[in-house]
């Protein structure tokens, strides 16, 4: 599962017709736009998603 690293910016004006959409890698998005990428179609099943978050509760385990 690839992973794909985005910055969001808040309360930030970009220009309508020239606006990045990435940067060496780096998805540059605002808050909607953000929305809609993450909330867009899964892909990761239920099960997937219980094993993923089981390994990372064990990599970083609360304090």
């Amino acid at each position: 599962m690839p992973v794909t690293p985005v910055l969001c910016f808040i309360d930030v004006e970009w220009p309508w017709l020239s606006s990045a959409d990435s940067f060496r890698g780096v998805r540059l998005e605002g808050p909607r736009s953000l929305r809609k990428l993450i909330t867009a179609t899964p892909a990761l099943d239920t099960a997937a998603i219980d094993k993923l978050a089981r390994i990372l509760a064990a990599g970083f385990p609360a304090k």
